[in-house]
């Protein structure tokens, strides 16, 4: 690896709160799904007026891992 790679690996921050518009994306899903399957089952919403709402990382995390647990299927089990 060469230095200018790692110097810009150690200046990478991941963000602890993620932007409403940017939520679905992270999630790796549609707005649409997000607002119906995601959103409803996080605990905090982080709103500064009607303009900033933002979630944060981690209960992004739990979320889909809830939402995985409630419909998931295991690969080559019916």
């Amino acid at each position: 690896m060469s230095l200018i790679a790692k110097e810009t690996q150690l200046k990478m921050i991941v963000p602890r709160l993620i932007r409403y518009k940017d939520a679905p994306r992270y999630c790796g899903m549609d707005k649409s799904f997000f607002d119906s399957r995601i959103r409803p089952n996080l605990p905090v919403e982080l709103r500064d007026g009607s303009k900033f709402v933002a979630f944060d990382r981690i209960d992004l995390d739990f979320a889909i891992e809830g939402y995985k647990d409630r419909v998931g299927q295991i690969w080559g089990r019916n």
